[in-house]
């Protein structure tokens, strides 16, 4: 049962797909999660995590407490079934100043362009449908050619191009039906 898990903190296995799990994170993951985001390749195109530990570890704490336990949806860690290995992270964010959700993913670098981001992107567009969201939205930096070529397989169309802090930003939506 869920709440018992919320109650006692364990976490809840979101999704599984053919390769992958995704679960909400849990403060145990912090060592995992520096090792995805170390190639700097990894976090040119998204946030990277405090430099300081304690900070993601408290910022981590906070997203279970605030996120996960009112939403019931968020970022999630993906893990390989086959190692029990953290690879990444995906799910849904929403950001200041829109009115749908957003997917965001990153990949550990020895773990991309092997088709983890599309097979877990999917599952959450499945599982949104399925929460009955109608839209969900995408962004991601203009020269980011792989975020790019996975949005327009899992169907987004490009709405609009911007800058924002000095990126040229494309913002892209795709309707679940």
């Amino acid at each position: 049962c869920n709440v018992y898990k919320r109650f006692y903190h364990i976490p809840w296995t979101i999704l599984e797909t053919r390769r992958c799990v995704l679960r909400e994170m849990t403060e145990d993951d912090l060592d995992a999660l520096y090792e995805v985001y170390r190639d700097p390749e990894v976090s040119k195109y998204t946030e990277n995590l405090y430099e300081d530990r304690e900070k993601e570890r408290t910022y981590i704490r906070d997203y279970i407490e605030q996120v996960y336990r009112f939403c019931g949806w968020g970022i999630w860690v993906i893990v390989l079934k086959e190692t029990n290995t953290i690879i990444g992270r995906a799910g849904l964010a929403w950001r200041d100043g829109y009115d749908t959700p957003e997917i965001g993913f990153v990949i550990a670098k020895d773990y991309q362009r092997q088709g983890y981001a599309f097979e877990v992107c999917d599952a959450i567009l499945h599982y949104c449908k399925e929460m009955d969201f109608k839209t969900i939205r995408v962004l991601y930096q203009k020269e980011n050619v792989a975020s790019e070529k996975l949005c327009k397989k899992l169907g987004f169309e490009v709405k609009r191009e911007f800058e924002e802090d000095g990126k040229l930003m494309i913002g892209a939506m795709i309707e679940l039906v």
